[in-house]
């Protein structure tokens, strides 16, 4: 008898420690450990609040000219769109691809890439009149930002990635409208900024999450260059609230 009790206390412990084993999350699986390579989806689709503010006033004691302020709320997926000489919102909406790594348990290192090319062909035809005004076009627009994080895990499900860095962008628009008509006139426009992102992470499966990311940037530093004038002082901001995916390995 006491074999068969001996038996049953065996089978059970083994029973119950296969429970718990399976209800708790593997040592090592949650994001975050060191080496972990972490590959994004950053802001695909979000809420965004963004100002612009450009420095017409032409240089010199007697400054002519205005200063422009424009804010922007936008929602959609993936990029609403955004170029030089364009009011179509701000650079830091752009949906973008990002790496990181964690060369230490929780604390990371790694950047993340935007970039969109769209290409041109306008046509005016007046009423009446055959087609008067052709010509082709181009614009581009990219990021790039370089970023630093630490993170917490909440759990074996959430997490809060906390990350930070800065953000170049840089937008070009052949034949602008603002310079005059369709004429060869290229307009170029660059920055930097602070970034903040204070990222949750979702993670129902090992090794894949989804994101939910507040965030920040401010511009400071930017240029508008029109050639054969001034160069314009050029500022943008954003917040707002995005969502994106990740896997790590």
């Amino acid at each position: 008898m006491s074999k068969v009790v001996a038996a049953a206390a065996l089978g059970t412990a083994i029973v119950l420690g296969s429970s718990l084993a399976t209800a708790q999350p593997a040592a090592g699986k949650e994001l975050g450990k060191a080496m972990d390579l972490v590959f994004s989806a950053d802001r695909l689709f979000g809420l965004h609040f963004g100002h612009a503010y450009v420095d017409n006033r032409t240089p010199g004691p007697f400054r002519g000219g205005e200063e422009v302020d424009e804010n922007y709320t936008t929602i959609g997926f993936g990029w609403p769109g955004q170029a030089v000489g364009q009011a179509a919102g701000t650079p830091f909406t752009m949906a973008r691809f990002a790496f990181d790594i964690f060369v230490i348990d929780s604390l990371s290192v790694g950047g993340a890439i935007g970039y969109t090319h769209v290409d041109i062909h306008h046509e005016e035809t007046p009423v009446g009149a055959p087609v008067n005004g052709v010509y082709d076009t181009d614009w581009a627009s990219g990021i790039f930002a370089p970023r630093v994080g630490y993170i917490w895990n909440l759990g074996s499900v959430v997490s809060f990635w906390l990350r930070g860095g800065i953000t170049y962008h840089w937008a070009s628009y052949g034949n602008a409208a603002g310079c005059g008509g369709p004429g060869p006139c290229d307009l170029s426009q660059d920055g930097w900024a602070f970034t903040i992102e204070p990222t949750f992470t979702f993670s129902p499966i090992e090794h894949f999450a989804f994101v939910g990311m507040p965030y920040l940037d401010i511009d400071f530093t930017g240029k508008t260059r029109v050639p054969g004038t001034f160069d314009r002082t050029t500022h943008y901001r954003s917040f707002g609230i995005a969502v994106g995916l990740l896997g790590w390995i």
